[in-house]
């Protein structure tokens, strides 16, 4: 079976929040596919499926943190680019962030559809 990512840059989504993930998928479909996961066992799931080169996560999510997620992402898909989307943001947890799960970078919330276009590209 081929993955649907063989053919398309794919973007994964992490949030528990239904309106967060709707908003990313509509504001960046058409330039990549995006695919999006309400928690981190489907997101670790489609990470097993799919070719993704770039994993966003929410940080504050309920089980595993974003930091938790990206972490376990790292070893599942090594050569994808990950990030941190929150709305909390301190020195520490950027830190933790890039010591643990090695992000790319920690974008904050609300965020601008500009700057996570220029992150992407």
């Amino acid at each position: 079976m081929q993955s649907i990512s063989q053919f398309e840059p794919t973007i994964l989504y992490v949030d528990d929040q239904p309106s967060h993930r709707l908003l990313f998928e509509r504001t960046f479909r058409g330039n990549w596919l995006v695919l999006t996961a309400s928690s981190a066992e489907e997101a670790i799931q489609m990470l097993k499926e799919h070719d993704i080169f770039l994993v966003v996560a929410d940080h504050n999510m309920p089980g595993r943190t974003g930091i938790d997620l990206l972490e376990e992402a790292q070893k599942i898909s090594p050569k994808a680019v990950r990030a941190i989307l929150s709305a909390y943001q301190t020195k520490a947890l950027q830190q933790e962030a890039k010591r643990r799960a090695r992000i790319a970078a920690y974008l904050e919330k609300p965020w601008n559809r500009d700057e996570i276009r220029a992150f992407i590209e």
